[in-house]
């Protein structure tokens, strides 16, 4: 796998919208990551596709090398190169008022992302004002006098920064020089390049490859090759995934399925499988006869795992802080409401539930029409149109930075198996869709490996509450899909050797469907029992959660279905009363118990967010002598002898303004200096006084004094020359 990284410097004023605004203030926002700009990856390969489009229409490449260079759409495997988004590597001084650059390594920018999820005391919007700026237009009619309610105000990033895209992917050498020239080519990008904005200049890099690559913790345990055994792991996004299964709506966890998929293309890749995978016994073991049983990965936060919630609570809809037990005698006059979140048990923490959602965000796209003549889609506006006219469209996706976590139940071969195709990926997992720029990428980290055994538990007990926390499906014995909890009753009795009985239940019902790539068809649907379907139970003797928990029940169990949890009864009657701060609301009106995060973790340093301080610092400090000097100003100016005329505080002010920053810091010797160059001593005694209260003050404080004074002086010169003129 060949490396590059895209060198992008602005020329000009930068705008790459992603659709955001700001009402009354702002109409074009440009794609900023916790305030700091980036450029999204299907910009950037957008861009790239143009200009290769160009050379191909002069004839200067071949048209078959695009798609051997960008892929095609709708592939079942990807192909190409994969971009990520250009983040922020070189500030220019002038925006953080240094003589020089600060440069911005990978590393140090996703330390202050880090720091920024975590501290969510620290705003963007102060960031904002130190890396954009507006810029406001309007439209003129044809007398030249501007169109009415046509002024807009654009969000644009100031020239002089760089930014970096990393790119890789599997070229030839003449591939590689076409991406070359296309960088080249690539001369202009986002809003208003007819109108002097977004001029950029791009230089390809590549990057030579070395053997390091990340790590991971591997298991260390040896178990015998058919012991079967459970895997945890968790998934850290290190972008946005959007999932095939749900590409509208989005998700709270990332489906099993999803997972597999993209185990398997590892699996093809590592054993050189090709299209006759299907035909390899190892291949079919593990993912088409649920050889190894793949579950879902559960959003996790502050060590805490997060499951679909049972139907059997809902909060009170006048007291959100409190929740009820509903298969118990509810009064008529309570009213209660769904609870839309997931759920988790502090440890530790008595009469207390957490309740949370992933964060998901909205990215608006826009594909162009095969006229490129056109600059925009037209969608549906142009009618009876043969040609491809364009579309905008949008994806859900579920934010980066954060942690999903799960288990795999198999046997040890085929596990170990798996652990390699990850370590030869360097643990790197692509999911969902739109994989090859801006999304899907995620980092997996194995964890405890231990064999399925459930003696010496401590919590045991007879009577459970038992809830689905992945779709269950069975069939019965006419060839038919159940709708109810009696398959799995029989099922629980053979396994775990007990008679059980079933008191209450609550079921909720949804259909799996979903897409076969390799076919290009819609996979079969099953009708099934959806998520937080709940059954009480009460065994015959004691028996322990993970005898349930840790066995897959039903059909699909290679596709994360029949996923179960269970707690005991007594364990709900104590949670009837929860206490009033043991749910707090957080941003998004999501409720959740998580504490808040330190203002800044041992060991993190950001080089990016120290710089920001330090400007940040800078101008509090200006804006402190900038009111210091009005405040001087007028203390001093009680008469009409005390200022100067405005055109010698003029001078002054404009040789204060352009002196370079090594004069700066001698500001008011300079000023003295030129004092002293006046022959009239009345005249010069007057400035010096007037620049005595600047003596040892900093810039700000001094072309902020000489500035008031200046209009005060124009003022005041104004009003005596209308008075001259009326006596006259």
């Amino acid at each position: 796998m060949k490396r590059w990284n895209l060198k992008i410097e602005l020329m000009s004023y930068f705008c790459t919208t992603d659709g955001e605004n700001a009402p009354g203030l702002i109409h074009d926002k440009t794609a900023l990551d916790h305030g700091i700009p980036y450029i999204p990856a299907k910009r950037i390969k957008g861009c790239l596709l143009e200009a290769a489009k160009e050379m191909a229409d002069n004839d200067e490449i071949e048209q078959e090398m695009l798609p051997r260079i960008f892929g095609r759409p709708g592939q079942e495997q990807g192909e190409g190169i994969r971009l990520g988004d250009g983040y922020l590597c070189r500030i220019p001084g002038y925006l953080l008022k240094q003589e020089t650059d600060v440069e911005i390594s990978r590393e140090e920018y996703l330390a202050f992302q880090k720091i920024m999820e975590k501290n969510s005391e620290f705003s963007a919007d102060w960031l904002e004002e130190i890396f954009t700026r507006r810029q406001t237009r309007t439209a003129l009619e044809e007398s030249q006098i501007a169109e009415k309610h046509s002024l807009r105000t654009i969000q644009v990033v100031p020239a002089g920064m760089v930014f970096n895209c990393p790119i890789e992917g599997e070229l030839e050498e003449k591939e590689k020089d076409i991406l070359c020239w296309c960088a080249k080519g690539m001369r202009h990008m986002g809003l208003g390049i007819s109108r002097g904005m977004g001029e950029v200049h791009c230089v390809l890099e590549e990057i030579k490859e070395t053997k390091t690559c990340e790590q991971s913790r591997e298991p260390t345990e040896q178990f015998p090759l058919e012991a079967e055994v459970s895997l945890s792991y968790e998934i850290e996004l290190q972008m946005p995934v959007v999932l095939a299964a749900d590409a509208e709506s989005g998700s709270d966890y990332i489906p099993a399925s999803t997972i597999a998929g993209a185990l398997a293309g590892m699996y093809i890749q590592r054993h050189s499988l090709g299209k006759d995978a299907h035909t390899d016994a190892g291949f079919r073991r593990i993912f088409l006869r649920d050889g190894v049983q793949f579950g879902h990965a559960f959003f996790k936060k502050e060590n805490l795992e997060y499951y679909p919630c049972p139907r059997v609570i809902a909060l009170v809809k006048e007291h959100p802080e409190q929740w009820l037990y509903i298969m118990d005698d509810v009064s008529a006059e309570v009213r209660r409401k769904k609870i839309s979140g997931q759920i988790a048990f502090p440890n530790g923490k008595e009469n207390t539930i957490a309740i949370a959602s992933p964060r998901k965000e909205i990215h608006f796209h826009h594909a162009r029409p095969e006229n490129r003549g056109i600059a925009h889609p037209l969608n549906d506006r142009v009618k009876n149109s043969e040609e491809n006219m364009g579309q905008f469209f949008q994806y859900t996706a579920l934010s980066k930075g954060q942690t999903f976590s799960g288990t795999w139940i198999g046997k040890w071969a085929d596990l170990r198996d798996l652990i390699e195709c990850l370590k030869e990926h360097q643990y790197t997992l692509m999911l969902g869709r739109s994989r090859t720029a801006e999304y899907g990428r995620a980092r997996i980290h194995t964890g405890d490996l231990t064999v399925l055994d459930h003696k010496n538990k401590t919590t045991r007990g007879k009577q459970w509450l038992l809830w689905l926390v992945s779709p269950l499906v069975y069939r019965k014995q006419d060839g038919m899909y159940a709708t109810g909890f009696e398959p799995l009753l029989k099922d629980l009795e053979e396994k775990l050797e007990c008679n059980i009985t079933s008191s209450k239940e609550m079921c909720d019902y949804t259909v799996l469907g979903g897409y076969n790539s390799k076919w290009r068809l819609p996979a079969k649907t099953y009708p099934a029992l959806a998520p937080g379907s709940v059954l009480c139970i009460e065994t015959d003797r004691d028996i322990t959660a993970e005898e349930i928990e840790q066995q897959r029940w039903g059909m699909l169990t290679g596709k994360g279905c029949g996923q179960v949890k269970v707690e005991p009864m007594e364990h709900w009657r104590k949670l009837e009363q929860v206490k009033e701060d043991s749910l707090k609301k957080c941003r998004g009106g999501l409720v959740e118990t998580a504490p808040k995060a330190e203002q800044k973790q041992n060991g993190e340093k950001s080089v990016l967010l120290d710089v920001c301080l330090e400007y940040k610092e800078k101008r509090c400090q200006e804006e402190q002598d900038k009111d210091a000097a009005l405040q001087e100003l007028e203390e001093h100016d009680k008469g009409n002898d005390f200022l100067p005329a405005s055109s010698a505080i003029s001078v002054l002010e404009h040789l204060a303004r352009t002196l370079d920053a090594k004069q700066k810091s001698q500001i008011d010797k300079i000023l003295d200096k030129e004092a002293d160059k006046i022959q009239n001593e009345e005249k010069k005694n007057m400035i010096q006084k007037f620049l005595n209260p600047c003596n040892g003050k900093s810039n700000a404080f001094i072309t902020c004094y000489l500035d008031a004074a200046k209009w005060r002086a124009r003022n005041r010169e104004t009003g005596l020359n209308q008075e001259e003129r009326v006596n006259e």
